[in-house]
Formats: C-alpha cells, structure tokens, sequence
C-alpha cells in the first residue's frame, strides 16, 4: 500500500496502525511501516518512533484537535514554519535527512479509536504538496480506511493464534 502511495505522488511515504482517541489521548502506536525512505533516513524514522514518538511531534500535537473520521493535511496547514523549524521533531529528526514538507492523512477505523496513518515526505528544497496531491492522498485513504479490520487485516484487531486459547476443540497446539 505504502509503495502504492509512493508511486502515486511521488514522495516516500511512512504509515501504520494505532489507537487515538482524539482529542482526548495521544496517539498509541501499534504499527509502523515505511516505503521509499534511504537507509540514513530509515534509521531517522527507526530513532524518531523510538525517541520522539508522534507525541513529541507539533503535527500529531496539532491534529490531535482536528476532528473527523478522516483528517488529511499538509504540516503547513497545521504548524507554521517557525514552530516547525524550531521543533526537536525537525531538528533532530529531519533535518539531518533532508526531509521537510509532511502531508499526513488519519483515518478511524473503529469507533474505539484505532487509526490508519499515511503520511508523505519531501526534501528539503523540494516543493511542498499540492492541494491535488492532498485530495489524492485523501481519497486513497477514504477508499482504504474502511476496509482495515473488515476486507484487510488489522493490526489492531487481536490475531487468531493469540487470541486462541486452547479450547480443546481444535488440534492446534496453543
């Protein structure tokens, strides 16, 4: 899916799975996957989630208070570009990878809270998205979002072999 996207706007992209009662909690992350980063970006991305987590992150903090099953927007539309700059988010993490410009769409999958994040990157230098590239990702997303959990595996949703616990009406060993 992430290579789909990437293929479609041209950008590399990160995402994943987690739960999110916005405005009410911060974002839990489940899963996390990336598509189209370089290895010395890769490894920005792997410190970020592990160090920063989207919680320390003034996108995530922003979008926290937008309201709606889907919310896509650029960081621009969110965090003007002296609190960017002045963030540890970009500072620490994107700068030193030439990453700049974010469009970030969230997606409710359930009513409990679990989310599906996209989100694109361009460098620095590069231009930001455009308000095409924000529909599309919103409508990729739209058309995506609701079949998680149901047509699509959820990382969210509890597996089979872990929720299994040996009834004694099957033959698995649990």
């Amino acid at each position: 899916m992430l290579e789909g996207v990437c293929r479609l706007i041209g950008a590399p992209a990160t995402g994943g799975e987690g739960r999110w009662v916005r405005p009410i909690s911060t974002v839990e992350v489940i899963s996390e996957y990336d598509a189209g980063l370089d290895a010395p970006n890769r490894e920005l991305f792997i410190a970020y989630r592990r160090e920063l987590t989207p919680a320390g992150n003034p996108i995530y903090r922003a979008l926290q208070n937008v309201a709606g099953r889907l919310v896509t927007r650029s960081r621009r539309q969110l965090v003007s570009d002296t609190e960017w700059y002045r963030s540890v988010a970009f500072n620490k993490y994107r700068r030193p990878g030439k990453i700049d410009h974010q469009l970030t769409s969230v997606y409710q999958t359930s009513d409990d809270g679990a989310i599906s994040v996209i989100t694109v990157l361009r460098a620095l230098g590069e231009r930001d998205f455009s308000p095409w590239e924000q529909r599309l990702l919103s409508f990729f997303h739209a058309e995506l979002g609701p079949l998680i959990g149901r047509a699509l595996v959820s990382a969210t949703e509890p597996s089979p072999v872990s929720s299994h616990r040996g009834c004694g009406r099957c033959s698995r060993i649990c």
